[in-house]
């Protein structure tokens, strides 16, 4: 009689990994950051969305909660220890990002703090007017929520589209929240959580594609210590901002994507 078992988890993951060629159409090439890890990251595509409230209500053995179908990885402190999780889903129409970030515990810190994603759109590893950074600021003046452009002549990040939390901005719709609280990965001690919204179209990206991108979560952005980012950056944090080298890679998948590995997956449990 044939005998039927599971194989373990991490057999699952190696036979992703040797059969991933025949599964997507393009190969791309390992990460802008060696010491990236994972040197890509993956948006896994999900035909639901998570609710952009600022809370990261991701319960691990709950499917019926939001971001259980995300892809989820660790962000790391200035120690290269893990400071925070990542959560990344698309629905081939907006790319969701959660970002629970145990490190920062004090709600209102008296520095100026926030969060960045940093996309290298051309996927060129030189930033140039392509490319784009969407950022979240409390500061002196107030709160924002801002799209931003690279200037070269400046050598800076320009905003071309602003507004607040909670609010799609009104060029991009992009939409931004954030909480303060407990999550399934520190329930005892309450800490800042950060939800994006952030269509395609406002990325110049659709699902397939790959990028470069680098996360940044901070409660002092004079402190170049302080951040709590992907990939990790050993020395100045603050790299991150604006040496693409430092960052990795993020394809978006899509539904014909996630079909194959259900397949596949439906295949190895027999």
């Amino acid at each position: 009689m044939k005998r039927h078992r599971n194989l373990p988890l991490y057999m699952i993951v190696s036979l992703l990994f040797v059969l991933s060629p025949f599964l997507v159409t393009k190969i791309h090439v390992s990460g802008h950051s060696r010491i990236a890890y994972p040197t890509e990251i993956f948006s896994i595509w999900n035909n639901t969305a998570p609710s952009i409230n600022g809370q990261i209500n991701f319960v691990h053995d709950d499917i019926d909660q939001e971001w259980t179908s995300a892809a989820v990885y660790n962000l790391y402190n200035s120690s290269n220890q893990i400071g925070g999780k990542l959560f990344i889903q698309n629905n081939n129409v907006n790319l969701f990002i959660g970002m629970d970030v145990l490190n920062l515990q004090i709600e209102t810190p008296i520095t100026d703090w926030g969060s960045s994603i940093f996309f290298d759109i051309n996927h060129n590893g030189a930033l140039s007017s392509m490319d784009r950074m969407i950022r979240f600021i409390d500061n002196s003046t107030g709160q924002f929520v801002e799209l931003l452009s690279f200037s070269s002549s400046l050598g800076d990040w320009i905003p071309i589209d602003s507004g607040s939390l909670d609010i799609p901005l009104a060029g991009s719709g992009i939409l931004v929240s954030t909480s303060f609280g407990i999550s399934d990965f520190d329930s005892t001690n309450s800490h800042r959580q950060y939800e994006f919204k952030i269509p395609f179209t406002a990325i110049s990206s659709s699902a397939g594609n790959v990028l470069g991108i680098g996360l940044e979560a901070t409660d002092n952005y004079g402190n170049s210590n302080a951040g709590i980012i992907w990939p990790y950056i050993s020395g100045n944090q603050d790299l991150i901002r604006t040496n693409v080298f430092k960052w990795g890679d993020i394809e978006f998948g899509g539904k014909a994507l996630k079909l194959h590995l259900i397949m596949l997956l439906n295949i190895i449990s027999i």
